[in-house]
């Protein structure tokens, strides 16, 4: 048995334990879309990190830290201020990112071949998407496993809309 296959068998192994003992993130609540795509880059960050240490993707994974620095950054501080905001803090961040790392080490060591594979392309498409477009690639390839907050829907409330009779035209006029 390599080594490769024995560290990824404790990584799967460690992540099952961690799952099972830390609260999903803190305090619930709904998360705005900046805060999930903060999540969605941090999904995408561990599992092309993954990619980059057991698939021999070193230099693609740094390409690819290296032209989003930015946006790695700015989910990075979004995703902790999701954390203290909600109470839990930097522990609660520290948790979480702890149990994604483990969740793609996991999703690699069950499906080694199609992860490195599926990571390769990732890269590619990477190199080819602007700044703004790297959110939509993240949260296209969100990890499974990993529970993540729901997007908040605002209620819309509107005024009832009575119809008035407008003498000139005879139809009804919203007020």
């Amino acid at each position: 048995m390599s080594k490769s296959r024995i560290f990824t068998g404790l990584i799967a192994g460690a992540a099952l334990t961690v799952a099972a003992a830390l609260p999903v993130h803190a305090a619930g609540g709904c998360a705005s879309v900046a805060d999930a795509d903060a999540f969605a880059m941090r999904d995408l960050q561990s599992r092309l990190m993954v990619a980059g240490l057991a698939c021999g993707q070193r230099d693609a994974y740094n390409a690819f830290v290296t032209s989003h620095r930015a946006e790695l950054a700015d989910a990075g501080k979004r995703l902790k201020a999701y954390f203290v905001s909600r109470g839990d803090g930097v522990r609660g961040l520290d948790r979480h990112v702890t149990l994604v790392a483990n969740t793609a080490a996991k999703t690699h060591g069950l499906e080694r071949d199609a992860f490195c594979a599926r990571t390769a392309d990732l890269f590619l498409e990477l190199q080819a998407v602007s700044s703004r477009s790297v959110f939509a690639v993240a949260r296209a390839n969100a990890l499974g496993g990993v529970t993540k907050p729901e997007v908040c829907t605002a209620a819309v409330e509107t005024a009832p809309v009575e119809p008035v009779s407008d003498a000139a035209t005879d139809i009804a006029v919203a007020q």
